[in-house]
């Protein structure tokens, strides 16, 4: 038996704004709809196996911190930010 794939955002102010098919993933695009910064989550299931937080041109950055279901990461108020999972 299989997962069904899963990507679950938190809090309520945290868009997904564009889902990008990759080679081996995709990438996923995220906003912090609030004018407050903030801390999201982001579960991912199948658990991928890297998930890096990339520069709208495409260059890795930090990587976000990560634990078995997701991953966390800071957003000041209406930033975007772009994570590049891997399978």
């Amino acid at each position: 038996a299989t997962t069904m794939p899963v990507i679950e955002l938190e809090p309520e102010c945290m868009q997904m704004t564009a889902c990008m098919p990759r080679t081996n993933g995709f990438e996923l695009r995220l906003l912090n709809a609030s004018d407050r910064a903030r801390q999201a989550r982001v579960r991912l299931q199948p658990r991928p196996k890297t998930v890096v937080r990339i520069s709208l041109g495409g260059e890795p950055q930090e990587p976000p911190d990560s634990s078995n279901d997701g991953v966390t990461l800071s957003l000041r108020p209406w930033e975007i930010a772009t994570l590049r999972v891997s399978r």
